[in-house]
């Protein structure tokens, strides 16, 4: 799912066996009646529900996936730090926008997350169909092509949460995740929700690659984002060499 908080960009969601997205998705839906919502966006829950039970709403759909989703994957960008990148042609064709970028990173999360944790078993992500489909599947084309690693991404699909109601936990992820980073660079007076303390005190399979210091690092900092563009124009495959060996943090 890719998030909208001003100032960061990201795409966030979960991996699951399937047997937990089923015993999820009738309790997330049970919970939609409570409210009386079509659905669940937490950007615009507040604004329905108002204020006060609109962060009670987030609360109770994030302890619906506490017990349930635990491992998390992540790619994130300052706004400010990737329109400041100098794109040579060849990154801006591969990239032709942040969210691409961080849709490789994610791929390649996705790909060594299955390796480590379900033995090697096929995964089959579900992505929010809000970016543009076209530049991300020529992405993950040539993550398919690459000999560098077994391919364990069985496909990808394209929709919204009409059709793929479980999106709806990515949606919380990144909107939860995009907070937490912005209020780190740019500090506010803000209360963390249940999601945000999860996702920072419980990582679960974060590359390492922030030239910052935070507690997590799914966040790319401007000078990894600079050796990426060096990645690509040396070596031509940008993320590969750097992440078909992940391992879990």
């Amino acid at each position: 799912r890719t998030g909208i908080q001003p100032g960061v960009s990201a795409i966030a969601g979960y991996v699951a066996a399937k047997s937990v997205w089923e015993e999820l998705e009738p309790k997330w839906l049970a919970e939609l009646d409570k409210y009386k919502i079509e659905r669940f966006h937490r950007s615009e829950v507040r604004h329905w529900l108002g204020r006060e039970r609109g962060e009670e709403c987030i609360r109770v759909f994030a302890k619906l996936i506490e017990p349930r989703l635990h491992d998390m994957v992540w790619s994130a960008v300052i706004d400010d730090d990737w329109n400041a990148l100098d794109k040579p042609p060849a990154f801006a064709n591969r990239f032709p926008s942040v969210l691409h970028f961080c849709f490789e990173h994610v791929i390649w999360q996705l790909s060594a997350w299955g390796k480590v944790n379900a033995a090697g078993e096929l995964i089959a992500p579900v992505f929010d169909d809000d970016m543009s489909p076209s530049a991300a599947n020529a992405i993950y084309e040539e993550y398919k092509a690459s000999a560098l690693h077994p391919n364990l991404i069985a496909s990808i699909t394209w929709a919204s949460s009409g059709v793929h109601r479980m999106i709806e936990t990515a949606d919380l992820a990144a909107g939860e995740l995009q907070q937490s980073w912005f209020d780190r660079e740019f500090p506010k007076d803000t209360s963390r929700s249940e999601l945000q303390r999860l996702a920072e005190t419980k990582p679960q399979f974060h590359a390492a690659i922030s030239g910052k210091s935070y507690s997590d690092s799914g966040l790319w900092a401007l000078d990894s984002l600079q050796r990426a563009v060096v990645d690509l124009e040396e070596r031509g495959d940008a993320f590969v060499s750097r992440y078909c060996t992940l391992q879990t943090i």
